[in-house]
């Protein structure tokens, strides 16, 4: 499959992903023979857009998946936590299969919600106890950003200050995540 997505040219691979439609083991086939492809970075946006799309989808039926991170239309971050030292640290990773499949999902309570700059800002926790999520959503209700991790705790409340979210959790700890609003 890698050969093949070489000589596809951006046009036929966004025919070939509009073909594919909720092919969940498609995208993340198509993820890993990215590096193969001339345009790695074009072929990830599609994906990792196309990966977005289904979040929402779940999302709706009041589920996320347990990605242990944070996904843009452009990257996906691997969190790693350090529980002693209430730290965590963001490392862009490559976006696995085992993301998308129904058995890494994790039913969700809602905390709370905001409104900012055109996008509706969720947050709460998963049914694992651990736990918490925040997901950008914009007007139009396409899912510009998830964080979603199964050691954080619930997401309880939600500061935002110009281009940063910062989750509180259950225990009163803060995460800052940095946004770029004009390009989410």
């Amino acid at each position: 499959m890698g050969e093949y997505l070489k000589n596809l040219k951006a046009a036929q691979y966004e025919s070939l992903m509009r073909e594919a439609g909720q092919d969940k083991a498609f995208i993340a086939r198509t993820m890993s023979c990215a590096e193969d492809f001339r345009d790695v970075d074009g072929v990830r946006d599609m994906v990792l857009e196309k990966v977005l799309q289904n979040i929402g989808e779940i999302f709706s039926q009041e589920k996320l998946p347990t990605i242990n991170g944070v996904i843009t239309k452009e990257k996906y971050f691997k969190i790693t936590m350090d529980l002693n030292n209430y730290l965590m640290e963001l490392n862009e990773s490559d976006f696995h299969e085992q993301y998308l499949g129904e058995e890494n999902y994790s039913d969700i309570s809602i905390s709370g919600e905001i409104t900012y700059k055109n996008h509706t800002i969720t947050y709460g926790e998963g049914s694992y106890g651990g736990d918490g999520f925040i997901i950008i959503i914009a007007e139009n209700n396409k899912v510009k950003w998830l964080m979603f991790h199964d050691e954080i705790n619930p997401i309880v409340k939600l500061e935002i200050t110009n281009n940063k979210i910062i989750g509180i959790n259950n225990c009163g700890i803060k995460y800052e995540f940095e946004i770029d609003w004009e390009s989410i």
